[in-house]
């Protein structure tokens, strides 16, 4: 019994030495998890690591070849504009910088805003005396700068009030008057165009004789001169400085165009005429002069020469074209033709609405009659 005891220990001892120990699975899953956090740690600071190296790497970069210029180069990119500018656009000794704001293309004389040319409707009666439509009695001056830049910007050239650019340094040589006397030009000029939008003609006009004092060969101050004495019918004064301008620049097309109307106010009117003519002969295609030569030959009832120089105006969109053929026809008695222009108008866009209700009032007169 003893033996058998002794066999069944040892048999139980050898089995017991074959047994996992209870705890191991929990001490190798908790070993597997640490190596788990480590590595997830390991891939966290390398991933940081990379993010840093790459924002040095960009700001390395930025700070090597993407570095702003230097004060000088920046000096050179803002300067720049200003030298093109003053190579393009010189410094023009005839007119102010600040006057050269002020002196834009003017659009050409309209019924509203010119008195001469309106459409002088008589009173609503049967007499056809009364109703008849009356011409201008006056010619729209010239302006200085209205038919040069009219061109200039037709043919997509920039505004330049001079024939040839020309570089400061020159223009300091030839222009024969201090720097003193450039300014004192430039704010007589200034103040004569403000006080001449302003209709302070007299005073303009002393303004534009201080100008021409400090710069007595300047054409275009002699110009703007006989515009404003036209304006303020002093006719004889303004045809001497209208062929004053005339001797410095030969065909100078708004003198001649201002020298026609003060001949034509003066009386002179074949004189007159001649002047006009030649100006269309240098721009044929010169609202000014047209508008002018259709109201010449209206009052003087040439009424073909007066619906030719219209229709030219008419084919260019101009407004004063239209209104022009509509009156001629009135004239001839063409009741038809003038009707149908008038009712044009009335359908016309950008049309200045005292024109259109004129235009219908001279439907009525017609249709009274």
């Amino acid at each position: 019994m003893s033996l058998l005891a002794d066999l069944l220990s040892k048999i139980k001892h050898k089995e017991q030495q074959g047994v996992v120990p209870p705890n191991l699975a929990q001490v190798v899953q908790r070993a597997s998890n640490a190596r788990r956090v480590e590595t997830k740690i390991k891939i966290i600071l390398l991933v940081a690591l990379l993010l840093v190296a790459c924002g040095l790497g960009t700001i390395y970069f930025i700070n090597g070849y993407l570095k702003p210029g230097s004060p000088a180069e920046v000096g050179q990119r803002v300067q720049a504009p200003k030298d093109i500018e003053r190579n393009q656009a010189p410094a023009v000794e005839n007119i102010a910088p600040q006057a050269k704001t002020e002196m834009k293309a003017a659009p050409l004389p309209s019924p509203s805003a010119q008195p001469a040319a309106k459409i002088e409707a008589g009173p609503e009666t049967k007499s056809e005396a009364k109703s008849e439509v009356k011409p201008p009695k006056t010619f729209p001056p010239f302006d200085m700068t209205k038919d040069q830049q009219q061109k200039e910007s037709s043919s997509g050239a920039p505004v330049n009030m001079t024939k040839k650019a020309v570089p400061p340094e020159k223009s300091k040589k030839t222009s024969g008057f201090s720097e003193n006397s450039k300014n004192e030009r430039d704010v007589a000029l200034y103040t004569a165009k403000a006080d001449e939008q302003s209709r302070n003609y007299s005073q303009a006009i002393s303004n534009y004789k201080r100008a021409l004092e400090k710069d007595p060969k300047n054409y275009l101050i002699m110009n703007s001169l006989a515009n404003v004495l036209i304006k303020t019918g002093s006719y004889k004064e303004s045809l001497k400085y209208s062929m004053d301008a005339l001797s410095i620049r030969k065909d100078y097309v708004p003198s001649l165009i201002n020298l026609g109307i003060a001949n034509i106010q003066l009386g002179n009117t074949t004189e007159g005429e001649m002047y006009l003519v030649k100006a269309k002969s240098i721009e044929p295609s010169n609202k000014t002069v047209l508008f002018n030569l259709g109201l010449l030959y209206e009052k003087q009832a040439n009424f073909q020469e007066a619906l030719n120089a219209f229709q030219r105006l008419a084919d260019m969109k101009a407004t004063e074209g239209f209104v022009g053929m509509a009156r001629v026809f009135e004239k001839q008695g063409k009741k038809s033709e003038a009707e149908k222009i008038y009712r044009d108008i009335l359908w016309m866009d950008n049309i200045d609405p005292a024109i259109k209700q004129q235009a219908s009032e001279r439907i009525q007169v017609m249709g009274n009659r």
